[in-house]
């Protein structure tokens, strides 16, 4: 089809800007455009001749023509003979167009559709007792809600229009709580009641993130083309028809105090990414940017390793994480409603850049200028977010077996940690970049609420490399069927981490929120696998716990003990702000720390709200192993040189 169109493309079309379009395709359907009915007649006669050229022909019980008009003006198309139909609708793409160019008559119709879905399942879901309520909101979140919203983000948000969205929206969830009609109970007493927030929030910002798109869409992309576009003519008299980029325009406005003049500037200005120098990508592994503490009035100049003993201790107080970058990871995009906040009261005038690399081959000489890049604005954004570390500590307890298939490591945020850290109202999540080294197989970050897995927070099954008083649980899965002795955490590329990036809002002082198992529990363990293969009971004390597991006998038994051992024994939390100082309260975890131990009876279990749509455009980076497969050709390719220029002499 497409090759047919571009045969039969001639000089007609319609003009936006400096670009003229003459047919929009898709599948095995075609829309023409033309500016007047002599110019889409020729142009249908040499689309159909070139469709009877290839054997197909132009079926004329399934076309039609419509002329976009305020006015009714006759358009008479005739196909072998006969004469199309005149319409003043039609659907293409799932959306009605109508032939005044309005969208009330497609927003009218959504309503209507999810008004049929919501009778359909009127008894069967709605108000049915035996369902719960939270199987009611799943249904209304995947089936009634993408129903009504088909399309929004082009939608001209009027009054009238958004008073009919309320409604439609209400129509559902008042029937979920369960009063009648006749109970005066308010919109926001209901949406709170059920936890879910306004359908309108969620067009608008909807409307924002496509206003980004447009905006940040590369030249030569028709949807940026034709925003971008200034339409030829005047406007009718009378008044004035509100055009979409006028409302989403305002919307900005009202919302993120962006005035229209700086739309495109801000729009393309909330983005961190990486810039590696050339010829180091293969040995660059990855970056972070901490803030210093605001109490600090200078730092010292350092330049070198980041756990070398002439690193000063002044600059341990530069932890609070920024931006984080790793092999493989395309640039972070924020949402439009949020910021990461740079300078003002409580920020710092510094920051501390850290550099990870992988050098196998041990080549010296290298110089390198890696960095991490940081687009900025003067227009504050609405929320300030914040970027909180979940899973395990970086620390050798924390250990695979060799030989394992499947080995699952868990790091705990706990209750305590979220119901004293996090604020009433708890957070918004809005992306993951979640993180393993070379074993990793698998890694994923589970809500636990009222002592069962309520929602997946995020979840990377593809490596071959509201939250107050919730629990967390990110667990990783590894694979060491290739490696002879255990491998431990840390920060080598053959030690292993666990470690989820989560963004959110609003920031709060929650840095790191993490778990390792009780170091007391581990010795006993080392203790237990000595004596169960002859040997005596070890003087931990005067060993590295790298060197008591290098020490063990590796078998089915000590492999299925140490797993038992992390998924019973007490834990030691990590409840930390951005100084490194922790959260008052106990974060010292007794027995087991799986779902089962939260008490039923734990008064507020809300307050985590994830934002599943961005997730689907955000840019968040998977665990080392699923990179390395991803580029292993060009990695492959660098180490190789690197290896045959460095046999021969020429490193420097």
């Amino acid at each position: 089809m497409d090759r047919i169109s571009r045969r039969s493309q001639g000089l007609e079309g319609v003009r936006f800007g400096d670009h003229r379009i003459s047919s929009l395709i898709f599948a095995g359907d075609v829309v023409l455009l033309a500016s007047s009915s002599l110019d889409l007649q020729h142009a249908l006669g040499r689309f159909a001749a070139e469709c009877e050229a290839t054997g197909m022909r132009v079926s004329t019980s399934k076309s039609e023509a419509m002329v976009l008009d305020r006015k009714k003006v006759a358009c008479t198309l005739q196909v072998g003979g006969e004469v199309l139909p005149q319409v003043e609708k039609f659907k293409y793409l799932g959306v009605l167009f109508t032939s005044e160019g309005r969208m009330d008559r497609e927003i009218d119709r959504r309503i209507g559709a999810a008004a049929a879905v919501m009778r359909s399942m009127y008894r069967s879901v709605v108000v049915k007792k035996e369902l719960s309520r939270k199987a009611k909101l799943s249904i209304y979140q995947s089936i009634y809600v993408p129903t009504l919203t088909y399309g929004h983000e082009l939608w001209v948000m009027t009054e009238r229009v958004r008073s009919r969205i309320q409604a439609a929206e209400m129509s559902f969830l008042h029937r979920v709580v369960g009063p009648s009609l006749r109970d005066s109970v308010s919109s926001s007493v209901t949406r709170e009641e059920l936890g879910v927030e306004p359908l309108l929030l969620h067009i608008e910002r909807g409307q924002l993130r496509w206003l980004g798109h447009l905006f940040r869409m590369p030249p030569g992309r028709l949807p940026g083309e034709v925003f971008q576009a200034c339409p030829t003519g005047k406007r009718p008299r009378g008044r004035p028809r509100t055009r979409w980029r006028d409302s989403v325009s305002r919307l900005a406005w009202e919302r993120l105090r962006v005035p229209p003049e700086e739309l495109e500037e801000v729009s393309g200005e909330r983005e961190y990414e990486a810039v590696v120098s050339e010829g180091n990508e293969a040995i660059v592994h990855h970056m972070e940017v901490f803030e210093c503490s605001p109490h600090m009035d200078s730092v010292p100049q350092y330049s070198g390793f980041c756990d070398s003993k002439m690193k000063p201790p002044k600059l341990n107080s530069c932890r609070h994480v920024l931006a984080a970058w790793a092999l493989g990871a395309e640039p972070f995009y924020y949402p439009s409603d949020a910021g990461l906040p740079l300078g003002g009261e409580g920020s710092s005038r510094f920051l501390r850049l850290e550099v990870h690399y992988h050098n196998p081959l041990h080549i010296s000489g290298r110089r390198d200028s890696s960095g991490i890049r940081l687009w900025f604005t003067s227009s504050l954004r609405r929320f300030d977010a914040g970027i909180m570390e979940l899973g395990l500590v970086y620390t050798p307890v924390m250990a695979i077996p060799p030989h394992q298939h499947t080995f699952q490591l868990t790091g705990y945020c706990t209750a305590e940690c979220t119901r004293t850290a996090l604020p009433p109202g708890g957070i918004h999540i809005f992306a993951s970049q979640l993180h393993t080294h070379l074993a990793g197989r698998g890694v994923r970050t589970v809500l636990v609420r009222g002592g069962r897995e309520v929602e997946v927070v995020q979840e990377d099954k593809h490596f071959s490399a509201h939250y107050q008083g919730d629990v967390l649980l990110t667990k990783c899965t590894y694979n060491t069927e290739d490696r002879v002795t255990a491998t431990v955490g840390g920060f080598g590329i053959m030690e292993e981490m666990c470690v989820n990036y989560v963004h959110y809002y609003p920031r709060t002082q929650l840095e790191l929120c993490k778990s390792h198992v009780d170091l007391d529990y581990l010795q006993r363990y080392f203790s237990i696998i000595n004596r169960f293969h002859g040997g005596e009971s070890c003087s931990c004390s005067q060993t590295t716990v790298e060197d008591q597991f290098s020490s063990v006998t590796w078998d089915s038994f000590s492999a299925e003990v140490l797993d038992s051992l992390y998924t019973t024994s007490p834990i030691s939390m990590h409840c930390n702000q951005s100084t490194a100082e922790l959260f008052p309260g106990s974060m010292y975890i007794e027995k087991s720390r799986g779902p089962k131990t939260e008490p039923c009876g734990t008064p507020y279990f809300t307050g985590i709200t994830l934002d599943s749509s961005p997730f689907k455009s955000t840019n968040w980076y998977r665990s080392d192993r699923m990179r390395v497969k991803q580029i292993h050709d060009e990695r492959e390719s660098a180490i190789q040189d690197e290896r045959d220029r460095f046999r021969i002499g020429e490193t420097n």
